[in-house]
């Protein structure tokens, strides 16, 4: 980091810290009390322009006098500080992609696409920036608005997407030794240790997080905006290689699968460099079911241990993909949809995907990691009833 401008990105970092989270907070109470709690125009102009102005008076001067010559962390966090200035002002519609062939938010997006270019990354604000790679200064993040609601929900992602990464990375180290290995069994046993944190962290995810207040006041600062010309997607939880690697691994999911080489392959600019070596190896391996299933039909002795071992994690597996369809998407994002306006649902998504088209490819990811039963789309339902078979024998 060149020192000529290590005040200027304190500056940035300290009011995003500061009154841009004052400013988000009370533009939240304004839209709290409408009856049409989606509707932001004509709401707050004054409070929106200061947002506007401020953020860019901090931005442009780090656009220009910036040399590029911070380490790649300092870059990442940088990126993220800058996808929360634009995340906030796409929740306010200051900028609107809908309306905009091109982001008013020129300083941003440039130095935003900078950045996106260097790091070979999006050039947005991403899950990880939010959540586990989101540094704390005297015990506070970074938050939109630190509300209860807001705080604690990015509280259980990060939860669990740190369980996933430790379960990814003990799946991992089984490849070099293979599932028959006694040491397996012990990864086996911390990656169902650590899924198993993360359907209680769920648990209490959707039994304590308000509906309304995810759906009105969270939610909205995580849909699509534009940088310069293009659109990017939302920031979505599920956009680091640990939760592939666990498809992948496991065997749930196929690196021969059209449908799912398209999720990743979406997926792919949203994740932070490092993860992509490990997105690589995962399509690569010989996942843990195809070797029971090999073991199995050479009747192998060690195969009942293995099985007996590696039946809980699929179980996890199926059980976090139940709670996040079953109570994230259907009733914290469908149901409170029912009762939007006609006027509203071209912005309703964070995926940039059509509503109905994005619920299908939830229902269908679902479908994989629980092996529902259907050829169509290649579930491996009758290979885990034979790990059930092989687990109980």
């Amino acid at each position: 980091m060149s020192h000529s401008t290590d005040g200027l990105l304190e500056a940035f970092d300290a009011w995003i810290r500061g009154p841009f989270v004052d400013l988000n907070c009370t533009l939240e109470d304004l839209y709290w009390v409408q009856d049409d709690r989606t509707n932001v125009e004509g709401i707050g102009d004054a409070l929106k322009e200061r947002l506007l102005t401020e953020g860019r008076n901090l931005i442009a001067p780090i656009l220009e006098r910036w040399n590029g010559c911070s380490t790649p962390q300092e870059a990442y966090y940088l990126l993220g500080n800058v996808g929360y200035y634009m995340g906030a002002c796409r929740r306010h519609e200051i900028t609107l992609e809908s309306r905009e062939t091109e982001s008013p938010l020129v300083e941003a997006s440039a130095l935003a696409t900078k950045l996106g270019l260097m790091l070979g990354v999006a050039p947005r604000l991403v899950t990880s920036q939010m959540q586990y790679l989101n540094l704390a200064k005297n015990g506070d993040d970074r938050s939109f608005t630190r509300r209860k609601d807001e705080v604690f929900f990015v509280e259980r992602n990060s939860m669990g997407q740190l369980n996933y990464l430790q379960a990814a990375d003990s799946l991992a180290r089984i490849e070099p030794l293979g599932l028959s290995h006694p040491l397996s069994l012990e990864l086996l046993s911390q990656a169902e240790a650590a899924l198993s944190r993360i359907v209680t962290s769920n648990v209490d995810l959707f039994k304590n997080l308000d509906v309304d207040r995810f759906f009105y006041c969270v939610r909205p600062y995580v849909k699509s905006y534009r940088v310069g010309r293009q659109v990017w997607r939302g920031a979505n939880a599920g956009d680091l290689s640990a939760v592939a690697e666990v498809d992948l691994r496991l065997g749930l999911c196929s690196a021969s699968d059209p449908f799912y080489l398209g999720v990743l392959a979406e997926k792919a600019p949203y994740m932070i460099a490092s993860d992509q070596p490990r997105l690589a190896s995962a399509l690569q391996c010989f996942s843990l079911l195809d070797q029971l299933m090999a073991g199995a039909g050479a009747k192998e002795k060690w195969v009942g241990r293995a099985a007996r071992a590696m039946l809980p994690v699929y179980d996890h597996v199926a059980t976090i993909a139940t709670q996040h369809h079953d109570m994230l998407v259907s009733r914290f994002i469908q149901k409170p949809t029912m009762t939007l306006l006609d006027k509203h649902m071209q912005t309703l998504t964070a995926s940039g995907m059509e509503f109905t088209a994005l619920i299908a490819d939830l229902q269908r990811i679902c479908d994989l990691r629980t092996g529902k039963q259907s050829d169509a789309i290649g579930s491996r339902h009758s290979d885990l009833g034979r790990l059930r078979e092989l687990a109980a024998g």
